[in-house]
């Protein structure tokens, strides 16, 4: 997490990684244009999952622009990569009782999934975005409605994923 600097000093303003937002504007749109689903950038923010940008895609309709809150990390898949991938720092309050298989699950896959459990009729893939030493930054979601394979939309977000971590190892 960064905060940004004024003059006078420190601000309590969060910025996300320098550079995280650029990197992935690009990807985000192509993978969207490609699936027809709605692509979120999502982060974690003091414990909570936070979607930092959201690109629509053709199926737009199934979930509009999410609200500027935060949820918690193991409620949507989003969330889900982003913790069972990293060494979150802060506390992340009570962990489900299944956590720790489903932490290894989708580690083991590289991708969270979320299929009507938040929401009816929205299904979510979710995969890590690594930042430049590699662990996990962000993650990005591709959000669509049930008629849609999340299995088939696995291999080209984490393609997506991998190419928003190297555009930010200057790559």
């Amino acid at each position: 997490m960064w905060c940004s600097a004024s003059p006078a000093g420190p601000t309590t303003s969060w910025q996300p990684y320098p550079g995280l937002r650029a990197a992935a504007r690009a990807p985000a749109r192509r993978l969207a244009h490609l699936t027809g689903a709605t692509v979120g950038l999502n982060v974690l923010r003091e414990g909570q999952t936070l979607v930092l940008d959201w690109t629509p895609g053709d199926s737009a309709g199934v979930l509009g622009r999410p609200l500027d809150a935060g949820i918690w990390p193991w409620s949507t898949a989003a969330g889900k990569a982003l913790v069972a991938g990293g060494r979150p720092r802060l506390p992340l309050g009570p962990l489900p009782g299944s956590w720790h298989r489903q932490a290894e699950a989708i580690r083991a896959r590289g991708a969270a999934f979320d299929r009507e459990e938040v929401t009816a009729g929205v299904c979510c893939v979710a995969v890590p975005v690594p930042g430049p030493n590699g662990a996990p930054l962000a993650s990005l979601s591709v959000v669509t409605d049930p008629a849609h394979s999340l299995d088939r939309l696995v291999g080209v977000a984490q393609q997506t994923g991998r190419l928003i971590g190297a555009a930010l190892r200057g790559r």
